[in-house]
């Protein structure tokens, strides 16, 4: 059973596809065994910035109509994910949080060569 995290963690729908792309990719080039080690390596990803949303590793985005969004590469997790390691993470958590609200809401899950300020929503959710 997952263990809860400090925040409350939400996809957008725009992430849920990132998250589904990523696996996708994943196991066409690299098969299923890879696509489930990404799979936990993301959701890994997920569950650190819901324990702490400003975690050291993580970054305060500076693109233009970024306010307050922040970025947290998936490779800084893979310490905490028990077996095989991923070889080569590529993916960015791209996400808001209202610690007055208690959540987390992560808006994208990019490739780190994306052009970030290109797949940034106008209203993260």
């Amino acid at each position: 059973m997952p263990r809860r995290t400090r925040y409350k963690v939400n996809l957008s729908d725009a992430a849920v596809r990132d998250f589904q792309r990523a696996l996708d990719w994943s196991v066409e080039h690299f098969g299923k065994s890879a696509r489930l080690r990404y799979a936990r390596l993301i959701s890994q990803a997920i569950q650190d910035i819901g324990d702490n949303p400003k975690r050291p590793s993580s970054r305060k985005l500076t693109e233009p109509d970024s306010e307050g969004l922040r970025a947290y590469h998936i490779g800084l997790s893979r310490e905490y994910v028990a077996g095989r390691r991923v070889g080569n993470p590529r993916h960015v958590l791209i996400y808001v949080f209202d610690a007055a609200a208690g959540q987390v809401d992560v808006v994208r899950i990019l490739h780190d060569t994306n052009e970030i300020r290109l797949h940034i929503p106008d209203e993260p959710l």
